[in-house]
C-alpha cells in the first residue's frame, strides 16, 4: 500500500515535469534561414498578441505571416529601427538605430508571441546569425519587458525630442550612459 502511494505520487511529479518541459528549454540557432523558419511559425501560431523589434530586413521577410496574424485579430506592435518601409501593426521608429548598428555590429531580432514564447537574434554585418527560442517564462518576460520598454521610450521621443536633446545631448549620450546621472 505505502509503495503504490509513493508511485502515484511520483507519478504525479513526473507527469508535472514532463508536461513542462519545454518551458525550460531554450533551442539554440545559427542560420538566418532556420531563425526566420521559426519567425514563421511562432507568428503563425499567435493567437492574441504580437510583439516584436527588428529591422528591415527581417520584416521585409516577416510580412506575408504579420500580416495574416493581423487578419486574425492578432495585436501586433514592433519596434522598428531605421525608417520603416512596411507598415504592419502599430509601428514604433526606434530614433538611434546608426548609432545601435554601430555598437552593435549588426542587427537584432526579438519576437514574443502571447506572452508564452520568445524568439532572438542577433545577424551580423557578415551574415553570422546566433539566436535562440524558448518558452521559458523568464527569458519571455525580460523580452517583454525590453520591447515595451523601447515602444515607452519612442513614446516619450516623439513628443519630448528637442528637450531631451537639450538636456542629454545630440543621441541622448548623457541618457544612454548607465553609469551616471547628471
Amino acid at each position: 500500500h505505502g509503495v503504490q502511494k509513493t508511485l502515484q505520487s511520483l507519478r504525479g511529479v513526473f507527469s508535472g515535469l514532463n508536461g513542462n518541459k519545454e518551458a525550460s528549454y531554450v533551442w539554440n540557432i545559427v542560420d538566418h534561414d532556420r531563425l526566420v523558419e521559426k519567425a514563421f511559425q511562432i507568428i503563425e501560431s499567435a493567437k492574441k498578441v504580437i510583439l516584436l523589434s527588428l529591422w528591415n530586413e527581417e520584416l521585409a521577410l516577416l510580412e506575408g505571416p504579420l500580416r495574416a496574424a493581423e487578419q486574425r485579430g492578432v495585436q501586433i506592435a514592433l519596434v522598428h529601427f531605421g525608417p520603416p518601409k512596411i507598415r504592419v501593426g502599430r509601428v514604433y521608429y526606434h530614433p538611434i538605430e546608426d548609432t545601435l548598428y554601430a555598437e552593435k555590429q549588426g542587427r537584432a531580432l526579438v519576437i514574443v508571441v502571447d506572452s508564452q514564447e520568445v524568439l532572438m537574434g542577433n545577424i551580423s554585418r557578415e551574415g553570422k546569425t546566433e539566436g535562440a527560442w524558448s518558452r521559458n517564462r523568464g527569458f519571455t518576460m525580460i523580452a517583454e519587458d525590453y520591447i515595451k520598454h523601447d515602444i515607452y521610450i519612442a513614446k516619450i521621443i516623439s513628443r519630448f525630442e528637442k528637450e531631451l536633446i537639450k538636456k542629454f545631448g545630440e543621441k541622448y549620450v548623457a541618457l544612454r550612459n548607465v553609469f551616471e546621472d547628471e
